[in-house]
């Protein structure tokens, strides 16, 4: 992987409304998942239309996993994804989360970049990327 992408990656994702806990895991994981650090600067500037990448879901899976709101089985944390939502937000994260979520078993990395397009594209108000 070249370092320039990814100094420009950490650039705009410095520069960015990511979550604070996320933005050290964005770049861990576009390390550790090997995928083009263009289509993560795209996904986490809110185009979440881009090719469907395998290291893409691996980066989506290692970001959860690293978050802790998903196992490496693929198992959703509810608990740990509403932790610091204020309690009159709560039913309506838990819902977007739920209708996110795979209702039948797939592969954890299927799984996590279902989720995180799903909730991001379809609930914007509660991105944390």
């Amino acid at each position: 992987m070249q370092i320039s992408a990814i100094l420009i990656c950490l650039l705009v994702i410095q520069g960015s409304q990511v979550h604070a806990t996320f933005k050290r895991g964005i770049l861990e994981c576009v390390e550790e998942s090997k995928v083009s650090p263009q289509l993560v600067l795209q996904v986490t500037s809110g185009n979440w239309d881009v090719r469907e990448d395998y290291r893409l879901k691996v980066w989506a899976l290692c970001l959860l996993l690293k978050a802790k709101m998903m196992s490496k089985d693929g198992v959703f944390h509810l608990d740990v994804a509403l932790t610091g939502v204020p309690e009159n937000e709560r039913r309506t994260v838990d819902k977007a989360i739920d209708d996110c979520l795979y209702k039948t078993i797939h592969k954890p990395e299927e799984t996590a970049w279902h989720f995180l397009r799903c909730y991001h594209k379809n609930h914007p108000k509660y991105s944390f990327l």
